[in-house]
């Protein structure tokens, strides 16, 4: 992959899950069919995972990233697309067409990967994390101690400060239980506190 198809890939990579609050292994595992760019949404059902071979010894011998089912029953979802994410999405699309003509792989059919490689192969969290950190080396941004939770985390920040309940957010994000959206990944600063003291007062005022 060249430098300007890796830029691009992590771009559209790193906005849908900053824009639909994904975790990486439910980014990497989708497919085209996934993607309903008429009804702006995302079907969450499958994740990437580890297969790890052991022997008699219980050493392991071969380890290799397949798509499997998601990290819980919860995780299994429908997320809505910002309309800012639908033209990403499609020039990344546009992109991968660009790429299978090289490679002679389809690589934009319906059950294509999104972000699968050149070969329509799934990729590796540890690879896909190589590409992400050398990026941000390169670009200066090593400092901010980036990683691909905190997309995450800022999909549920922004839900949170908008006021959205958290049990729709809970949803969002495929979480089991509403107390890991809550105590996990909301930050709150005094900003919050006064609020809810101000609500108080206006109350009993």
């Amino acid at each position: 992959m060249q430098e300007l198809e890796k830029n691009m890939f992590l771009k559209t990579l790193c906005t849908t899950m900053l824009f639909c609050g994904l975790r990486i292994v439910e980014a990497l595992a989708l497919t085209w069919r996934d993607i309903d760019i008429e009804n702006k949404i995302i079907k969450i059902n499958r994740a990437t995972t580890l297969d790890v071979k052991i022997d008699k010894m219980g050493k392991s011998i071969s380890r290799k990233t397949v798509i499997g089912t998601t990290k819980t029953a919860c995780s299994v979802r429908i997320v809505p697309m910002p309309e800012r994410l639908l033209p990403i999405l499609e020039n990344w699309k546009e992109e991968c067409w660009v790429m299978g003509k090289k490679t002679g792989c389809d690589l934009i059919s319906l059950d294509s990967l999104v972000f699968g490689n050149s070969n329509d192969e799934v990729r590796s969290y540890y690879v896909t994390k190589t590409i992400f950190e050398r990026f941000v080396k390169a670009n200066g941004f090593s400092q901010y101690k980036l990683h691909f939770h905190g997309f995450r985390q800022t999909y549920s920040n922004i839900m949170f400060e908008n006021n959205v309940n958290p049990k729709i957010t809970q949803m969002l994000l495929g979480h089991k239980d509403v107390k890991t959206t809550i105590m996990n990944y909301n930050s709150v600063d005094k900003t919050y506190f006064d609020k809810t003291a101000d609500i108080i007062n206006k109350q009993f005022s």
